[in-house]
C-alpha cells in the first residue's frame, strides 16, 4: 500500500485549513494500528505461548556473563549457518540461535523487565518457529512497491590513521603498528518498524575470535535508515577481518519480530580507496547535501541537477544514473575470474531496498582492467555516446517504478569483490552513501535525490495577490497561495522538462481539471478523514481531494474551500513541456518550510517538488511524536528505553 501512500496522517483533519499541521504529523498511521496479540501469536496454542514465555525468561536469566570464548562460539555457529554477504533469518526455536539473540539484546540493554513487549514478541516468534520454521532467506516475494527489507554490512576495512580519535569509547586509542578496523551495518525496512535493535562484532575470520567490545544501536518508531559501527584494534595483526551483524526488528503489531544475521570478511587491502567519478556533485553551487538527479527535467535559474535530463529513446527509463570509477590493487587483477558483488539502493525515508536486478554476468560486464595498469580495475555501469547506451549493466531509474519516490533521499552501496592474481580470496571494496570512518577500501558519497513530477504547460496557479498565472509564466521570487489558510510561499526555483509517460488528467465533481505527471504529489483525504499524499498515477475515481475557487476572499484566503471527489481520470500522452516549482518562506531566506509546501493549481491542492522533505528527523525521532504513533503495548518499552538513554547521557 505504501506505493500509493507517501504519507499517512495520524490526526484527523478538522478542516482544510488544518492541512499544514496534519501533514506535519504523518508517517506510520495504519501500519502500527494493531497490537501483536492480534497477529499470528493469537492463533497459537495459549499453553504453548505461555511455555515459550517461560522459556525465554529462563534462558535470559541463565545466560552467563559474556566471555571471549562464548562470543567466539556464537560467531563460529552463526557463520556455519549463514552464507557470506547474505542475510540469514534466525530460527528462534533453535536454542543456540535464541541464546545468541538474547546475548545481543542484553548488550543493547534489553531485559524482560525493561522491554516486556519485546520479549513477549520473541516468545510468540519462538512458539511460531517451533510449528513453522522460518525461511532463512530474506529474498521473499516483494510487494507491489518493489521494496525489500535490507539488512547488510555496507563497509568493512582498515581505518586510516588520521581518522582515529584518542580517548573515545569503543574506538582505537592510538596509531600503533597494528591497524584498526571498522565495520558498519545498515538496516532499512519498508514503511519502518516498531523497533530495531542492531549489534555488530568484529572478529578474526580465520579463528572466529572476536576483538573489540562490539557495538549496538537501536531505534523505536523508525527503522528506515539505521546504522551501527564498530571501530577497534585487534590484539595482533591478522590477515582476514570479519564482521557479524545481527538485526532484531518488528515491522508492526500484526507481524512476528524478525532476527537477521549477516556476515562478511575482507582479505587484504587495495593500494588506494576507490576513485569515484560518478555519481558525484557536478554542480557545487548551491552546495546540496545530496546528489540531485532530475528525471527528464532541468532547473532554472541554476543548472543544479547533477544528472539529467536524459531522454531515452523508449519511454523507460527516463534517466540512467552513471556509476563509474576505478581502484588500484597491490597486484594485477585476475581476468580469468569474474568480479562479483552487489549494488543496492534504499529509501532513507520510507525504507526498503530497491535491488537493481543485475545477474552475476551483467554485474561482471560493468568491470574491466585498465589498459595501462593491469592492477587497476575500472567500473562503468552506464554512459552514453551519441545517445546510445554503451554498457548493458545499467543503473536504470524507471519513472513507472514506485520504488523511486520523488523528492526523497536514497542511499546507495556498491560492494565489489575483485579477484587478484596469486590470491585465492578476492579483495573487497565499497562505494557507499553511509557515513562513517575513513577506510582504505571505502569511498563515501552523498545520498541521491530523485526529482520529477510536474504540471502541464498552461496550468493556472493561484498567486498571493489573488491573480492567476500559467505555470510556465511563474518566475523565481513570485509569491503563491499555499493552502486554504491563505499562507504565502515564495518560488525559489523552477524546473522544466518533458515527460515520456502518460499524464494524469483529473476532473473533480466541481468540474475542475488538473493535468500533471504521474509522479506528482497530490493531497487527498482518506476514508477516515485524514490527510494523505499520493502520487497522481495512483489516484482513483472517488478519491477525495482539496478544492477551492481560483480567487481570494476578503480575508486573503482561497474562496469556497471544500473536499471534492474525483469523478474522472484520464491518461493521455503529452508532447509539450512540463513545469514545477520549489517553494520556500521569504522570511527564512527562501529556505524550505518543513510544514508543507503546497500550492493551488486549477483549484486543486497539490505539492511542489520539495513536499516530501517534511519527512525530517524532527518528526521521525522527537520522543513525543514517536510515542504517539506506537501501539499502546509498546510504550512501556519505549519509556524505559528513554530512561536508559538519559542515564547513559548523564554518565558521560
Amino acid at each position: 500500500m505504501f506505493a500509493a501512500i507517501i504519507c499517512q496522517g495520524i490526526h484527523a483533519m478538522k478542516s482544510i485549513t488544518s492541512v499544514r499541521a496534519a501533514l506535519a504529523l504523518c508517517l506510520f498511521g495504519a501500519a502500527l494500528a494493531f497490537p501483536v496479540s492480534s497477529g499470528r501469536a493469537a492463533a497459537e496454542d495459549k499453553a504453548a505461548l505461555a511455555a515459550s514465555r517461560s522459556e525465554i525468561a529462563a534462558a535470559f536469566r541463565s545466560l552467563p556473563a559474556d566471555t571471549a570464548e562464548d562470543l567466539q562460539s556464537d560467531i563460529k555457529y552463526m557463520r556455519s549457518l549463514s552464507q557470506p554477504n547474505q542475510a540469514y533469518i534466525n530460527d528462534l526455536s533453535d536454542d543456540r540461535q535464541l541464546n545468541f539473540t538474547l546475548r545481543n539484546l542484553r548488550r543493547a540493554g534489553k531485559t524482560p523487565e525493561t522491554a516486556p513487549q519485546l520479549f513477549a514478541s520473541l516468545a510468540a516468534a519462538r512458539a511460531h518457529h517451533k510449528l513453522n520454521p522460518p525461511a532463512h532467506s530474506l529474498k521473499a516475494a516483494v510487494g507491489e512497491d518493489q521494496r525489500a527489507s535490507l539488512n547488510s554490512i555496507v563497509a568493512l576495512g582498515q581505518v586510516s590513521t588520521s581518522s582515529l580519535k584518542a580517548n573515545e569509547k569503543g574506538s582505537a586509542t592510538n596509531a600503533s603498528a597494528v591497524p584498526a578496523y571498522s565495520g558498519t551495518g545498515l538496516s532499512s525496512i519498508p514503511n519502518g518498524t516498531i523497533f530495531t535493535v542492531m549489534t555488530i562484532q568484529l572478529y578474526n575470520a580465520q579463528t572466529d575470535a572476536p576483538f573489540g567490545p562490539g557495538n549496538q544501536n537501536q531505534q523505536t518508531g523508525g527503522g528506515e535508515n539505521l546504522t551501527v559501527t564498530q571501530t577497534s584494534t585487534p590484539p595482533a595483526a591478522i590477515s582476514d577481518v570479519g564482521a557479524l551483524l545481527q538485526v532484531n526488528y518488528q515491522q508492526n503489531g500484526t507481524t512476528d519480530p524478525v532476527t537477521v544475521t549477516y556476515q562478511t570478511s575482507v582479505n587484504g587491502m587495495p593500494l588506494t580507496p576507490p576513485v569515484v567519478t560518478a555519481p558525484v556533485h557536478v554542480y557545487k553551487t548551491p552546495p546540496n547535501p545530496y546528489i540531485k538527479v532530475c528525471l527528464s527535467r532541468n532547473s532554472t535559474p541554476d543548472p543544479n541537477c547533477d544528472y539529467g535530463p536524459y531522454q531515452a529513446p523508449s519511454p523507460n527509463p527516463l534517466v540512467q544514473l552513471p556509476v563509474t570509477g576505478n581502484i588500484t590493487f597491490s597486484a594485477n587483477v585476475d581476468t580469468t575470474r569474474n568480479v562479483s558483488g552487489t549494488m543496492v539502493v534504499w529509501a532513507q525515508n520510507g525504507g526498503g531496498s530497491c535491488t537493481l536486478s543485475l545477474d552475476p554476468t551483467q554485474f561482471a560486464q560493468a568491470f574491466s582492467v585498465s589498459g595501462t595498469n593491469p592492477a587497476q580495475s575500472l567500473w562503468q555501469f552506464f554512459h552514453t555516446e551519441g545517445g546510445t547506451r554503451v554498457n548493458t549493466a545499467s543503473f536504470g531509474i524507471l519513472n513507472n517504478n514506485p520504488c523511486w519516490l520523488p523528492d526523497q533521499n536514497f542511499g546507495m552501496t556498491l560492494d565489489v569483490n575483485v579477484p587478484i592474481q596469486g590470491v585465492i580470496a578476492p579483495q573487497e571494496f565499497y562505494v557507499t552513501t553511509v557515513p562513517g570512518p575513513s577506510l582504505g577500501n571505502v569511498t563515501r558519497i552523498d545520498p541521491l535525490h530523485f526529482t520529477w513530477g510536474c504540471f502541464e504547460a498552461g496550468t493556472k496557479v493561484l498567486m498571493a495577490d489573488g491573480s492567476t498565472k500559467a505555470i510556465e509564466e511563474v518566475a523565481v521570487g513570485d509569491a503563491l497561495i499555499a493552502d486554504a489558510s491563505g499562507r504565502h510561499l515564495t518560488v525559489r526555483e523552477m524546473t522544466k522538462g518533458t515527460e515520456a509517460e502518460p499524464m494524469v488528467v483529473v476532473t473533480d465533481e466541481r468540474g475542475q481539471t488538473l493535468s500533471v505527471t504521474g509522479g506528482h504529489a497530490v493531497v487527498t483525504l482518506d476514508a477516515a478523514g485524514k490527510p494523505k499524499v499520493v502520487l497522481a498515477k495512483q489516484l482513483k475515481e472517488g478519491a477525495v481531494i482539496y478544492s477551492s475557487d481560483m480567487s481570494l476572499d476578503r480575508n486573503g484566503k482561497p474562496a469556497h474551500p471544500r473536499p471534492s471527489k474525483i469523478v474522472k481520470i484520464e491518461r493521455p500522452h503529452y508532447d509539450g513541456y512540463v513545469y514545477n516549482v520549489y517553494l520556500g518562506l521569504k522570511e527564512k531566506g527562501e529556505q524550505f518550510d518543513r510544514g508543507n509546501t503546497t500550492l493551488i493549481a486549477e483549484g486543486i491542492m497539490t505539492g511542489d517538488n520539495g513536499m516530501q522533505e517534511y519527512f525530517g528527523a524532527d518528526f521521525n525521532f522527537r520522543p513525543v511524536n514517536v510515542r504517539d504513533r506506537l501501539p499502546p503495548e509498546w510504550r512501556r518499552d519505549y519509556d524505559n528505553y528513554l530512561k536508559q538513554q538519559q542515564q547513559q547521557a548523564r554518565s558521560y
